[in-house]
C-alpha cells in the first residue's frame, strides 16, 4: 500500500469513528459550547445564529443546519468548518476520499 492509500485508509477510519447523526450533532455543539464556558445566548450573539434555533439544534429538534450556519458556529466555537460539515452529514467519507485523490 503506497503512502497516499495509507493516508486515505487512516482518514476513513477516523471519519467513520467521528460520524454522527443529527442528535449527535446537537450534543457535539452543546459539548463544545460548554467546554468553552459560554451560554447559548453568547454563542448566538457571537455567531449571528438565533438563540431559539441554536437551542433546537443542541436539543436535536432541528437537524438540518445550512452550511452557512455551520460556518458561523465553527468560527464562534473555534473548530474547523470541515469537521462541522462532517458532523452534520454534508461531507461523506467518499467525498473526502475523492477530493484527496484529486489533490494528492
Amino acid at each position: 500500500m503506497d503512502n497516499i492509500e495509507a493516508r486515505l485508509v487512516k482518514l476513513e477510519k477516523k471519519l467513520v469513528k467521528n460520524r454522527h447523526d443529527s442528535d449527535d450533532l446537537g450534543r457535539y455543539l452543546k459539548s463544545l459550547r460548554i467546554s468553552k464556558g459560554i451560554s447559548t445566548r453568547e454563542v448566538s450573539r457571537r455567531s449571528g445564529v438565533s438563540h431559539p434555533y441554536l437551542s433546537q439544534l443542541e436539543n436535536g429538534r432541528c437537524c438540518n443546519p445550512t452550511p452557512e450556519v455551520l460556518r458561523k458556529l465553527s468560527k464562534c466555537l473555534n473548530v474547523s468548518y470541515m469537521k462541522m460539515m462532517i458532523k452534520a452529514g454534508y461531507v461523506t467519507n467518499d467525498d473526502l476520499k475523492e477530493y484527496l485523490q484529486e489533490i494528492l
